[in-house]
C-alpha cells in the first residue's frame, strides 16, 4: 500500500514538473497548436465510442492507437529537447520545435480517420448539383484535362508533390522566416485540420466516384466510394480507398498553407 502511494506521488510530481516546464517555455501560439491537435484526437475517440456504442460500423482501416501514442510521447520528448536549444542554437531549436508540434498535428490527423464512421448522409450529390448550377460540369472538365496530355501530366506531378511539400517546406522555412510565423503556421495547421474533420463528420463525402463517370477516375477514388457505401450498409468493406475526405480538400488546404507559409 505504501509503495503504491509512493509511486503515485512520484508520478504526480514528475507530471506536474513536466507540465509546468511546457507551460513556462511554450509560447501562447504553441500551446494553442497543441491544444487544437489534442481536441481533434479527443473528438476522434468520441466518434469511435459513438460508433462502438450505437452505429456499429465496420472498417478495414482503423487508427493504430499504440503507434500513435508512442509518436505523441516521442514528439513531447523532442519538444522538451528543442526548448533547451533555443539559447545557443535558436534556428535548430525552432526546427525541432516545429517537427515535434507538427508531428502531433499529423498524429491527430491519423487518429481522425475514425470520422469514417460518420452516421450522416453524404453530400456528394448536393455538391455536384451546386457545381452544375454554377455552370461547372466536372465530367466535362476532367475529360478536357485528359485530352491535354501535358496539362494532365503537370497536374499529376503537382498533386503527387504534396508529400514532399509537407516534409520539406516547413523545415526549410525555419531557416528563412521568423519564429512567430512558424508558430502561426503550426496553429493554422492544427485549426484547419480540426475544422476540416468536423465538416466531414457532419457533411461527409463518399468520393467523386460516387457521382462522376468512372472513365477518367483512379481506382483508389472508385474504391473509396465503395468503401463508404459498404461501411454505411453495416458490412465490412471489401476495399480500401485512397484517402478519405473529398470535401473540404486537404490537398488544397495544405498546399495553400505551405505556399503562403514559405
Amino acid at each position: 500500500m505504501e509503495v503504491s502511494l509512493c509511486l503515485n506521488d512520484m508520478s504526480s510530481f514528475y507530471f506536474d514538473k513536466i507540465r509546468n516546464y511546457f507551460i513556462k517555455n511554450l509560447s501562447c501560439l504553441d500551446k494553442l497548436s497543441v491544444i487544437f491537435s489534442f481536441v481533434l484526437i479527443l473528438l476522434s475517440l468520441v466518434v469511435y465510442y459513438i460508433n462502438y456504442k450505437y452505429t456499429h460500423y465496420l472498417s478495414l482501416e482503423n487508427p493504430p492507437l499504440i503507434t500513435n501514442f508512442i509518436l505523441i510521447c516521442l514528439a513531447l520528448v523532442l519538444l522538451s529537447f528543442s526548448l533547451g536549444l533555443f539559447g545557443a542554437f535558436p534556428k535548430i531549436g525552432l526546427m525541432f520545435k516545429l517537427i515535434s508540434i507538427y508531428l502531433i498535428g499529423w498524429v491527430a490527423i491519423f487518429c481522425a480517420y475514425n470520422i469514417q464512421f460518420t452516421p450522416f448522409k453524404n453530400i456528394d450529390s448536393f455538391l455536384y448539383q451546386t457545381d452544375l448550377s454554377l455552370g461547372l460540369n466536372q465530367n466535362n472538365i476532367i475529360s478536357w484535362v485528359y485530352q491535354h496530355h501535358y496539362l494532365h501530366y503537370f497536374l499529376t506531378i503537382v498533386y503527387n508533390s504534396l508529400e514532399g511539400q509537407a516534409l520539406i517546406l516547413p523545415i526549410l522555412a525555419c531557416f528563412i522566416i521568423n519564429r512567430k510565423d512558424v508558430e502561426m503556421f503550426l496553429l493554422k495547421f492544427s485549426i484547419l485540420n480540426l475544422i476540416g474533420c468536423v465538416i466531414y463528420y457532419f457533411w461527409p463525402t463518399a468520393s467523386p466516384a460516387s457521382i462522376l463517370e468512372h472513365k477518367y477516375l483512379l481506382s483508389g477514388q472508385i474504391s473509396l466510394a465503395l468503401q463508404f457505401k459498404q461501411i454505411h450498409q453495416g458490412v465490412l468493406p471489401t476495399v480500401v480507398g485512397n484517402g478519405l475526405i473529398s470535401f473540404p480538400s486537404f490537398h488544397v488546404i495544405w498546399s495553400t498553407l505551405f505556399t503562403f507559409f514559405v
